[in-house]
Parts: C-alpha cells; structure tokens; sequence
C-alpha cells in the first residue's frame, strides 16, 4: 500500500517576533504564518495529498490568543484534508495546554472538524495508514518520547498499511532549536529521541519537528525534519533552509520519497561584508539587491559589516543603512566599521577658514582620536558626528 501525505512542523501559530520593534512589521510576519497554511492546503490538493501532519508546535504557546485559535482553525478548515497534529514543547498537552481549553475545543468542533489532535501514545489506524504519535505532555520531558514504540506492538493487524512516525524533540545532541533573538516566547530544552533504538524494518517514515529547518535526521533516509513551514530566523548556515513542506510517499518496508516544496513567503538572509576601500561601500548595494526577489516587502536581513572607510565614506553608508532599515521587515545590524577620516578630510574639518570653533574641535577632537580605549572610539564618533553636521549644511 502506498500513500502520499504532507509533513509539517512548528507553525508555531501567534509567535511574537518581539525583537522586531516596529510593531506594524511584526503583524506583517505574524499573518504570513497563517497565510501560508493556504498555500499548504493547496499544495496538498495539488499533489493530490491524502493528509497533513504536524509534528509538534502547531502553536506558539500554551495559551493563544482567541484570535490566533479562530483563525488557525479556520484555515485548518479550508485544507480540505484531514490534518494530524501532536503536542510539541511550546504546546505541551494537559490541562494548561491549549488543547484543553475550552474556547479551542469550541472552534475546533464548529470550524476544523478536519483536525485530530493526537495527544496519546497509542497507534491511529487510517484505511490508508498507520500514524505513531509521540505527543509531549509537557514542555521538557526526560524520557524518550518514542520509549513506546519499542514495545510490544499488534503490528500484524496493520497488514501493508506505512507506519508514520510523529516525534518532536532532538536526536543524539541535534535538532533541538534554542530561542534566538527573534522568539519572544521559551528556549528549547532538547527532548531527546533515540532512534538509533528504534527496532529495524517496522517504520516506514519517521516526521520530525523541533529543529526549524529542514534535513535528513539519519534513520538511512527514513527520518526528517521538515522545518517550519514559514521561514521564522536568519539561516544558521549557508546550508540551512526553512519555509518547506515536504511531500512525502511512503510505502510499507520501501525508502520513502521525499520532495522539499517552498511554502514560505518572508525571505530571511545573511550578509556579511568587509569594507578595504571606500568603493565597497557601492559594492554592499550591489550584494543587497541580489539578495531579494524584486517586488517583495517580506524581506529581513543580518548583516555584519567589518574593515575601514574614510568620513564621507561612512556617512554614505549611515544613510545605506537606514534607507534598509526603512525597506526591511527588519535589518539586524553587526557593524564593526571603523570610521577613520582621511589627511584630507581632517585638514578640511579643521581648516580655521571654513569655521574657526569647527575647525578647533576638529583639531581636538582628531588628536585625541589617536589616543587608545574608550577615549579613543568616543573621539572618533564625536569626529563622525562632526563630519555628517557639516556635510549636512553644505
């Protein structure tokens, strides 16, 4: 028997992002996770999928808005398919999860009668598929959570039916996602899954969550993580990808296929650049227009700059800088610059014909720029400052 289904993982419906002040932008990315779950619910009617899962954190936290409950709910509704979630670390079963709030199990029933939550570790039989949901009870658990999958298990009355794992935790060290400065809301405690324990030949695909990118979890091609279904950070590394969703087709005692398809809208980059001369500063344009798709707002960018310009250079990339902060969703800025002003342009700032008191603070203010530690730096701000003021007056 075989069958095609769509794994998920960490919607996490209604996350924060409380390090983005702008609070308009922050709406923005909080509306594209739910939004996407559209783009999810057609891409399962197009590759003619026969259920979604979500491995773990279908929401933020333990306690969503009545807001994010409606509308998850009703885009959960208009999938089409039957959706099967379990339980992750940000929401836990149990009585202070949301899955026992009354106000949930309302919506649930009138808008997304579609959804199982799947809350204990016992087998759900499909007429196509056998799902094995390793939901967590509560936020950190010590215990394995696929401890009962090495049982004893009545496989036999599932004939040639796939056997579908669900689990949300790290395995052998990795996969546990830290809170970095885009989550508002816990840090990831790693919820350790020893698959390698797992007995051979029994699972036909084992849908992870917890880390939010995507990758191949080992299991010889039988485990992944999918990611998060809409990117949420800046990628850990040049290898890193996240807002996918993978089809998956599984087939009793056979590798599954799996098929990666982009399903998030928001573009999270990284940029790093070091500045040698001053002409670099044209070639940080160059690189950040290559970045991003044309017509697209739903960009953010961390950018790390490092190297050397003179005084003109750098108040042309004090200006670059705002102009990104003011297109970007956000732009998280690491700027290691150093801002020296050329001969030219210290003897200009302290030429007494231009203006004799500018001319002596920029006299002062340039000896004691050479000086080392904080006077020093402070020195060369105060030197900057001087330099954009009468740039801006000219």
């Amino acid at each position: 028997m075989v069958v095609t289904f769509i794994h998920t993982a960490d919607w996490q419906l209604g996350k924060p992002f409380a390090k983005i002040n702008n609070p308009e932008n922050r709406s923005i990315l909080q509306a594209e996770r739910i939004e996407a779950l559209q783009r999810l619910g057609a891409l399962a009617r197009e590759k003619n999928a026969k259920f979604i899962v979500v491995a773990g954190d279908l929401f933020d936290s333990r306690q969503p808005t009545r807001a994010t409950v409606s509308r998850a709910c009703t885009m959960i509704g208009g999938m089409g398919v039957p959706v099967y979630a379990i339980p992750g670390n940000h929401d836990p079963a149990g009585p202070s999860g949301p899955y026992a709030q009354d106000y949930f199990r309302s919506e649930h029933e009138r808008l997304a009668p579609n959804l199982t939550i799947l809350t204990e570790a016992v087998p759900f039989v499909r007429d196509d598929a056998v799902l094995l949901p390793c939901p967590l009870l509560h936020q950190h658990v010590n215990a394995d959570p696929t401890e009962w999958l090495r049982g004893d298990l009545d496989t036999q009355a599932w004939g040639n039916k796939p056997r579908i794992v669900l689990a949300h935790g790290s395995i052998q060290g990795f996969g546990a996602e830290q809170a970095d400065d885009e989550d508002g809301g816990i840090g990831g405690v790693p919820n350790q899954l020893n698959l390698d324990r797992l007995p051979n030949g029994v699972f036909d695909y084992i849908a992870l969550g917890d880390w939010h990118g995507f990758r191949e979890a080992g299991a010889n091609g039988f485990a992944w993580y999918s990611g998060t279904h809409e990117s949420d950070r800046f990628p850990r590394s040049d290898s890193y990808q996240s807002g996918l969703s993978l089809v998956v087709t599984a087939e009793r005692t056979k590798r599954p296929i799996v098929q990666e398809i982009k399903t998030g809208a928001s573009v999270w980059r990284k940029l790093s650049v070091t500045f040698h001369a001053d002409s670099d500063v044209e070639l940080l344009k160059e690189r950040f227009a290559s970045l991003f798709p044309a017509g697209s707002i739903k960009n953010l960018l961390e950018l790390e700059l490092a190297g050397s310009l003179s005084l003109e250079a750098g108040r042309q990339l004090e200006e670059i800088l705002s102009l990104l902060e003011a297109r970007l969703l956000r732009c998280k800025i690491k700027n290691h610059t150093t801002v020296t002003p050329t001969a030219e342009e210290t003897a200009r700032l302290a030429d007494p014909a231009n203006n004799p008191l500018i001319g002596a603070v920029a006299e002062a203010l340039r000896v004691q720029a050479t000086l080392p530690g904080e006077t020093g730096e402070t020195a060369q701000r105060a030197l900057r400052e001087l330099f954009n003021m009468v740039h801006a007056n000219i």
